[in-house]
């Protein structure tokens, strides 16, 4: 029901006091808090600045500074993590310590525990303790644990435990990648579907699809170095370029179908169509 009173200046005539039930209930040095909604803010005792609108929006927090929550849940657990924005129901809801985040989209960044990570898209980041992450579509990087310093651009980019400084752009299939990388760039939908393996660089659908553990590797072209498993510092440029090759190393392919059906066999050189 809501509240009326015969004076002019009293806002309270046109807020449901079932909205404010709880909220900022636990203050005692805090200032320049907005608490609206169930128990939003409810623990906050020296927080400052914090704006919290929703069903148990920053409920945690009990030092934090300067966060932004909007949404059902948002930033629920955070109790000392400053300088967050939360835009979404449980975005960042299991952010206890964590600071700079910024959360855009349900479950944005849910388990995130660490800094300066930005998740935009549904469950983007969704499972991230790593720090300065950019998630943006829907479920990108919601696998990325413990890696730090990732882009992940794309629908369904999951990424993995402890891949750091890599960029991936394109869509996925929901498990992309199933192996730790480092210092990789892919670009395109579905290139590396096993390993990123480290410093390997597919451009194109499906290259280096297989890679488990072959690295230093350029493959630009659809299907371009596909068969590749454990080889290492091949280039190859063409679609279908060192599309068996396996575990062949140090080879040069330009053209398409260039080195085919080489398989094993390394330090070799092929230029033109089919050669």
């Amino acid at each position: 029901r809501r509240r009326h009173t015969r004076f002019k200046c009293d806002w309270s005539s046109d807020v449901c006091s079932s909205d404010l039930y709880g909220s900022l209930c636990n203050n005692t040095t805090g200032t320049c808090n907005i608490g609206i909604g169930y128990y939003s803010l409810r623990a906050n005792t020296t927080g400052t600045r914090n704006i919290a609108i929703g069903y148990n929006a920053g409920c945690g927090n009990t030092g934090g500074t300067d966060n932004n929550a909007f949404g059902v849940g948002s930033l629920q657990i955070n109790s000392t993590g400053s300088y967050n924005n939360s835009f979404g129901s449980y975005s960042l809801l299991n952010n206890a310590g964590g600071s700079y985040n910024t959360g855009l989209g349900s479950y944005s960044l849910y388990y995130s525990g660490s800094n300066c990570n930005t998740g935009l898209g549904y469950k983007s980041l969704y499972c991230t303790l790593g720090y300065g992450n950019i998630g943006i579509g829907v479920c990108a990087g919601s696998c990325t644990c413990g890696g730090n310093y990732n882009t992940i651009i794309g629908t369904n980019l999951t990424g993995t435990q402890a891949m750091s400084c890599t960029l991936l752009l394109g869509a996925g299939g929901g498990e992309r990648i199933r192996s730790d990388a480092s210092g990789c760039i892919c670009i395109s939908s579905y290139a590396f579907l096993g390993s990123l393996a480290n410093n390997n660089f597919p451009f194109g659908y499906g290259s280096l699809c297989l890679n488990t553990t072959g690295a230093y590797n350029i493959a630009i072209g659809t299907c371009t170095a596909r068969g590749n498993t454990t080889g290492v510092y091949n280039i190859n440029f063409g679609a279908f370029a060192s599309n068996m090759n396996s575990t062949g190393g140090y080879n040069i392919g330009l053209g398409s179908y260039s080195l085919n059906l080489n398989s094993t066999s390394s330090c070799n050189v092929g230029l033109g169509y089919k050669s």
